[in-house]
């Protein structure tokens, strides 16, 4: 399965294990080709393409108080960065939390 893109995700070859009380099952490391976050994810659910919702296209256009996010940016310890431009036509980088949160309003 290593090397395959599955609903956005590309399967990484390093695996692990995970038990349960009856069964033992194979996860596959893989990565948003959008943001490069870094999953695991069940090779039951790869095969099926159930794969979860990263999350890194939620924001896009969407607006926040002022700010508006238009371009993945990065990532951080404090989650993804966006791009944003604000009402006054400046530009920010912010990061999903403090948009969602509304700590982040403004340009400055």
């Amino acid at each position: 399965m290593s090397g395959k893109i599955i609903n956005g995700f590309q399967v990484l070859p390093e695996t692990k294990y995970e038990n349960d009380d009856s069964s033992q099952h194979l996860i596959w490391h893989c990565e948003c080709l959008n943001c490069h976050r870094k999953w695991w994810i069940y090779g039951s659910d790869l095969r099926k393409s159930r794969t979860p919702d990263c999350g890194c296209l939620d924001v896009i256009n969407i607006k926040f108080s002022h700010l508006t996010p238009y371009k993945y940016h990065g990532s951080s310890p404090h989650g993804n960065l966006w791009d944003c431009r604000c009402d006054c036509g400046r530009e920010r980088i912010c990061n999903t939390t403090d948009l969602r949160s509304g700590k982040a309003k403004f340009c400055d």
